[in-house]
């Protein structure tokens, strides 16, 4: 079991490096969760209980999506402190931690309207102006 728990902690501490990080981790992950997710939940649609499996999978996709997330945004600062002693800072690196910070930024909001049901701007506001 510690071959598959390895990998999450050096990802969550952000010890991988960045293309790392964001290439394999959030991108590929996020495509091979799913299936994998739905694999895990297989059982609970055999048996009929829906809740069960639903509730299963968001735990999954949820809980992969936050390990991922928080690896490329750690990478991605630790990415920025290697740099720091260098007098000049190559151009890629600030626009590779942008972008890979806004993707995850991305993915977090987009997760949360889908997990909350929020589906406009419109909805979103609504909530703030109670």
């Amino acid at each position: 079991m510690r071959w598959l728990i390895g990998p999450f902690r050096r990802l969550w501490s952000g010890a991988y490096r960045l293309w790392i990080a964001f290439w394999l981790f959030l991108v590929l992950g996020y495509f091979l969760l799913v299936p994998a997710a739905t694999l895990i939940t297989a059982p609970f649609l055999v048996l009929g209980s829906f809740q069960a499996a639903s509730l299963t999978f968001w735990l999954v996709f949820i809980g992969y999506q936050v390990v991922a997330s928080v690896g490329v945004w750690r990478s991605a600062d630790a990415l920025t402190a290697s740099t720091k002693g260098l007098r000049s800072l190559p151009y890629a690196t600030p626009a590779k931690v942008l972008f890979s910070k806004l993707v995850v930024l991305a993915l977090v909001v987009s997760t949360a309207a889908r997990f909350t049901g929020i589906r406009s701007v419109e909805q979103l506001t609504s909530l703030f102006s109670r």
